[in-house]
């Protein structure tokens, strides 16, 4: 299968020498859409836009309209380009159309499938097997995930010099860690705190006075004091969350992802090895950074402990999603608990 990375693309912008198709796929949303329309414009930008560019919206494209669009010649220009938005897949006799058109789109069009919200695993494609196929083939499948948290770390401290600010690269990194590392998020924060400072060095102060901090940052924050067996601030940060009108079910699974990062740093440490060491192992790319801070917490806690902790989580859990009970009081009940065994 051919295969594109970030890299491969821009350069493929650059010379302008553009593949038949991108499948354009992965988990950084910001990415997926920039690129799709950075393509779209490079190619039949201009004048001649409205002959030379066609979007469609997958979830009603018939394969017909796909057709014709794809065979029509561009208007005083090499190539044309045709978008489509999340293609949904659901019917097998349209994919096989979609993989035969891909297999023999002209060369003076350039086919950008584009999944917004659509999924897609290149590992278990399912349905989207042929289609991949025939992409990889003809053209380059293109998966853009979240970026690390180094890579991150220099696009924030680059797009604040940009903006009229600066910012430090430890800042950045609990910019990253306050806000989570979706890139549309951070740079509209980015946006408003460069404003803030125009002239100045953004400071951790501003982060957090001004952004708006990801609720998986806010739950990071009660995990941390909760094993810290601080009660009090504990339950007035879950106080918090609800007046936020957080629902108790992400909270919960928040909550739950932290436990399962104190877990595998335990588990890690208990083999001899470093918790970062097994952050490939588990999916952390672009969040390395979880197992790190799980360490210490960790360290002064057993295994055993940990366990019921999961297993105190997996009854709320289920409860939260089964009964009628008050989601608030099942959460303020778990904390409770959590911070008993934090304190054993």
């Amino acid at each position: 299968m051919g295969q594109l990375d970030e890299m491969g693309l821009k350069r493929d912008l650059k010379t302008e020498i553009f593949r038949p198709v991108y499948l354009i796929c992965g988990e950084e949303s910001y990415l997926k859409q920039y690129y799709a329309l950075k393509l779209a414009n490079k190619i039949a930008g201009g004048p001649m836009e409205d002959f030379n560019l066609q979007r469609f919206d997958g979830g009603s494209l018939k394969m017909d309209q796909l057709e014709t669009a794809i065979s029509q010649l561009p208007v005083m220009s090499r190539q044309k380009c045709v978008v489509v938005k999340d293609y949904g897949g659901e019917a097998a006799s349209e994919n096989k159309k979609l993989a035969a058109l891909i297999r023999e789109i002209p060369e003076e069009c350039v086919l950008v499938l584009w999944c917004d919200t659509v999924e897609l695993n290149a590992k278990k494609p399912g349905k989207w097997k042929e289609i991949l196929a025939a992409a990889g083939q003809k053209g380059a499948v293109v998966r853009l995930d979240r970026k690390d948290e180094t890579s991150l770390t220099r696009l924030l401290c680059d797009g604040a010099k940009k903006r009229g600010s600066a910012l430090e690269p430890e800042t950045a990194r609990y910019f990253i860690r306050s806000c989570g590392n979706d890139m549309q998020t951070l740079l509209s924060e980015l946006e408003k705190l460069s404003a803030y400072r125009r002239g100045e060095t953004i400071t951790k102060a501003d982060i957090d006075e001004l952004a708006v901090k990801s609720i998986a940052a806010n739950v990071f924050q009660l995990s941390r004091l909760i094993w810290a067996g601080n009660g009090d601030k504990a339950f007035s940060l879950l106080r918090d969350l609800f007046s936020q009108r957080a629902e108790p079910v992400q909270i919960l699974a928040a909550l739950a992802g932290s436990y399962v990062d104190l877990y595998r740093a335990k588990a890690a440490m208990a083999a001899g090895l470093q918790p970062s060491a097994v952050a490939g192992d588990f999916g952390y790319r672009g969040m390395e950074f979880r197992l790190r801070n799980a360490a210490a917490p960790a360290s002064k806690m057993t295994l055993t402990n940990l366990r019921g902790c999961l297993e105190q989580l997996l009854d709320t859990d289920l409860k939260l999603k089964s009964s009628p009970a008050d989601g608030q009081v099942l959460l303020e009940k778990l904390v409770a608990e959590l911070l008993l065994a934090a304190r054993e």
